[in-house]
Formats: C-alpha cells, sequence, structure tokens
C-alpha cells in the first residue's frame, strides 16, 4: 500500500518578510557558531582524556614491571613438579654472561667480542647474536637441570646444613640491580636451589657411573692405536699439475728418504727449501712444522703397521705414496701410551680485568691467600674461597680442574703445576694474561692415557644415565615467553 504522506499534497511555505528572514538567518549562524564551540570543546577534552590515560597506563605497566608480576607469570620452561619463570631465566643468563666476560679480554678479542657492547648487538654466528647463543645455552643448561631435579626428588635428595649455609652464603652477595627490573630475592633463591640440587645429583650419578682401572685396561685393548703416540718426523712432495709430477715428487722422496737422524732430515729439508727460493723465516717455520706428534690411528693402516713393526726402529724412513703427494716419514720412537702424568689443583682467579689492573689483581690475590692461611687452610677451604672470590668459571666446583696435562694450561699456571718439586698441598700465587691465580696443588694424578680413557667411559656412562632420565622427565619449554627475556632486559 503507498505511503500516505508521500501522496499527501504538500502546501507551499509562505514568503516571509526580507527584514525577518535577514534575522533568523543570523540567528541560525549564530547556534551554528555555538554549536562548533561545543563540539570543539568536547574534542579537547576528550583529548585530554587520552593523554592522561595514556600516562596512566604507561604508569601502570612500569609499576606491573618493577613489580615483577609480568617476570613471575610467564613460565619458561616446566617439568612435572618444577616451574622455571622468566625472572629465574633473566637470573641465570647474568649469571652466564658474567662467567662469560670473566674469561678475560684476550679470549674475548679471541672470539670477537667488545665487552663495552651489548652482546644483543653482537654477532655470533649467522644471524645469532652473542645474546642469542648465551641465552640458548641457559635454556639447554636449564632443561637438563630440571630433568636432574625430578630425579632428585623422586630419589629424596635434599640440601644438607652445610650446602644450605653455602647457599646463603652466596645469597648474601646477590645485588638485585644487577637483573631485570621486577627480579625478587625470592626467585633468586629458587633458581639457587634449583640449582644446587641439580648439580648434587649430577655428582652423584658421576660418582655411580665412575669406572675402574680394570675398564680403562679392556678398553685400550680394543683401541690401542688411539691411544699410542707415533712420534716422528715428515715431509711432503705435493703432485700438481702446475708444480711436481708424480716422478719427480718420488725422486725428491727418495734423496730424503737416505737421511739417517733427525738432524740430517731436518737439514735436507731445510737445504731443499732454500735451493727452491723459499724464504729464509718461511724455511724455518716449514722446518719446525715436520715435526708430527700425535694418536697413531690418525695416520692411517699404512703408516700405522710400519710404525708398529718389530723391524722398525728409530732413525728409520718410509715413503708413503698417493695420487697427490709422496710423503716421507721419520720415525723418532716406537709409539708407546702417553705416560705424563696429570695432576688435580685448584685455583682462584682475581682477573685483572676485574680487580682494574695487574698489580691489583697481585694484590687481592695475596689477601685472598692470607684469608685461607688464616682459617683451616685446607683443601676444604680453600675450595670455598674459590666459590666466594674466583672470577674463573670453576669456581662452582671450588676452583677445581682435574687430570689437566701437560701443555694444557697457559705457560705460567702449566710450568707451576708441573715443576718437579711439587707437593701435594703446595700453595702460591701465579701471574698470567688473565690476572693472578691463587694456586692450590690437590695431588698428581693419572697418566694422561688413562686419564683420556677414564673420562671418555665415565662420560659416556653419566649420558646414558641421563638420557634415560630424560624419558622418564619430559621437560616443556615455553619459547614466546623465553624470546620475552630479551625485551624485559
Amino acid at each position: 500500500m503507498a505511503n500516505s504522506k508521500k501522496l499527501k499534497k504538500q502546501n507551499k511555505p509562505k514568503q516571509l518578510p526580507t527584514h525577518v528572514e535577514k534575522k533568523r538567518e543570523q540567528e541560525r549562524a549564530a547556534a551554528k557558531k555555538a554549536k562548533r564551540r561545543r563540539i570543539w570543546k568536547r574534542i579537547g577534552i576528550a583529548a585530554g582524556t587520552v593523554v592522561l590515560t595514556g600516562g596512566i597506563v604507561w604508569g601502570v605497566f612500569t609499576a606491573v614491571q618493577k613489580s615483577g608480576i609480568l617476570l613471575h607469570n610467564r613460565i619458561a620452561m616446566s617439568s612435572e613438579h618444577y616451574e622455571v619463570n622468566n625472572a629465574m631465566m633473566d637470573y641465570y643468563y647474568v649469571e652466564l654472561e658474567k662467567s662469560f666476560f670473566a674469561s678475560g679480554q684476550d679470549y674475548l678479542n679471541y672470539v670477537g667480542v667488545d665487552p663495552e657492547k651489548s652482546l644483543k648487538e653482537q654477532i655470533y654466528q649467522g644471524d645469532t647474536t652473542w645474546f642469542d647463543y648465551l641465552m640458548q645455552t641457559v635454556t639447554s643448561n636449564n632443561e637438563q637441570m630440571l630433568v636432574l631435579l625430578e630425579e632428585a626428588t623422586a630419589q629424596g635428595m635434599t640440601l644438607d646444613d652445610t650446602e644450605k649455609a653455602d647457599m646463603e652464603q652466596k645469597l648474601s652477595g646477590i645485588n638485585l640491580e644487577d637483573y631485570a627490573p621486577g627480579v625478587r630475592m625470592e626467585d633468586v633463591r629458587k633458581a639457587v636451589e634449583y640449582s644446587l640440587i641439580a648439580t648434587k645429583y649430577s655428582n652423584k650419578i658421576l660418582a655411580d657411573t665412575k669406572t675402574s682401572e680394570a675398564d680403562w685396561e679392556a678398553y685400550y685393548a680394543e683401541h690401542e692405536d688411539d691411544y699410542l703416540q707415533l712420534d716422528a718426523l715428515s715431509y711432503a712432495f705435493t703432485i700438481s699439475d702446475e708444480g711436481m709430477t708424480a716422478e719427480e715428487a718420488m725422486e725428491q722422496a727418495k734423496l730424503l728418504e737416505q737421511t739417517t737422524s733427525r738432524e740430517t732430515f731436518e737439514k735436507w729439508v731445510e737445504q731443499y727449501l732454500t735451493d727452491t727460493g723459499v724464504e729464509e723465516d718461511v724455511v724455518n717455520q716449514k722446518v719446525e712444522a715436520c715435526k708430527t706428534t700425535g694418536a697413531l690411528s690418525n695416520f692411517g693402516e699404512e703408516i700405522t703397521a710400519w710404525a708398529k713393526a718389530d723391524t722398525t726402529q728409530p732413525g728409520d724412513t718410509y715413503i708413503a705414496q698417493s695420487d697427490t703427494a709422496c710423503k716421507v716419514y721419520m720415525l723418532l720412537s716406537k709409539p708407546v701410551r702417553d705416560e705424563q702424568p696429570t695432576v688435580d689443583i685448584r685455583h682462584i682467579l682475581l682477573s685483572t680485568e676485574k680487580c682494574g689492573s695487574a698489580e691489583a689483581a697481585l694484590e687481592r690475590a695475596k689477601a685472598v691467600l692470607e684469608e685461607w692461611k688464616k682459617g683451616a687452610a685446607n683443601e676444604e677451604s680453600f675450595g670455598e674461597l674459590a666459590k666466594q672470590y674466583s672470577a674463573d668459571g670453576s669456581a662452582s666446583s671450588g676452583g677445581l680442574y682435574e687430570k689437566v696435562y701437560p701443555g694444557e694450561m697457559v705457560e705460567e699456571f702449566d710450568a707451576w703445576c708441573f715443576d718437579e718439586s711439587r707437593r701435594d698441598g703446595d700453595t702460591d700465587i701465579v701471574e698470567t694474561q688473565y690476572g693472578a691465580h691463587v694456586m692450590y696443588f690437590v695431588k698428581h694424578s693419572l697418566p694422561r692415557w688413562q686419564a683420556e680413557i677414564s673420562g671418555k667411559l665415565d662420560n659416556e656412562g653419566y649420558q646414558n644415565t641421563y638420557k634415560a632420565l630424560v624419558e622418564q622427565h619430559p621437560v616443556t619449554k615455553n619459547e614466546k615467553n623465553i624470546a620475552k627475556v630479551a625485551d624485559e632486559r
């Protein structure tokens, strides 16, 4: 049906006088102007409200961040009975970063890290920054920690009174300003306790899976060539399209083969290089490089068989030919196991970096050694001081290094450890490029071959036990929350 209002005839409005129409137009204009003022006033009030609200929101966000609510509520990883939140992750990261920087300027230079710049701005590898790498390490460490913590709990393991006292000692030195805003002492306490219990159970696994001398001997019998040391000289004549032919390389090799002592071998190589136009400093380097030492198995079956043969004696030579070279070997001694003794030592590093100078590090080391002498003055008390003062990564284990072999440590450190006069319980201060080390000699340990085999077998036993625990105690990781740790720093 049609709308009646539309169909109704519209009456034409009456024409108003000109002066009346003009007055009404002025009134309408004034009304519009007033309306516009009211609208802009409202807009101004609204804008002010937005600014005020934004300030309130930012203030609330900052307060929430400082309170630690976000850090506590973000769970980075968890197991059946335990959780690691972002506050704890931040603590673990900072402690690892401290240890990293405590490695010393020489190490940082070697890996290309500038301690004055943020690790978030420095590339470790590819697109991974050093911050990312350390955080990945923290995540991996914490995953292992939770597995061990679960099993420790299942076995009823807790911290004893001495261990609790050690924990309190560590906590007393904590400065919360080192960590992200909102990290509380309760977070740090929980993080330290978890770590200590997990480490305690880890040490139990190590003790339970420790192998014996009979195990080492049996393993050696099956892998003898991996532990027999080849001590020889060698020099290779390279075959190439641009250089020597195979015949020319063999001709020179046969001449070198005629030498009968180390001296004549090295003299021959020196003269040969000089005659072929090699510069003197390079000649010296190449002659030095003739000295060849290493596990017999690294040299292949041909050289292994030659070196072990009863008919082969020191001073004998042998030519090993391949498609690319003719290489001459001279045996310096029959292959034997590496019987060099290893040592167990403890040390406390007072780093040059932390102390400000080498002189300050030395004075601090003297004070620490004096503190030890005035106390119980035994290995245990030395280990406690290492936990308290050492800037080295070994601090958590009381500064202990086990089965150290000759040449493993920096020169000054090595010289002190392997001095012939060294006796159990000896102490001293040794200065190196890293700072001043307060030293404690624990004991002479296993021959190197036994140290290597026992280390290998003990590690395999530990890893086999740990893998079984991983199956029993799965760990869940929240990658999004872990990624937010970076935003909180």
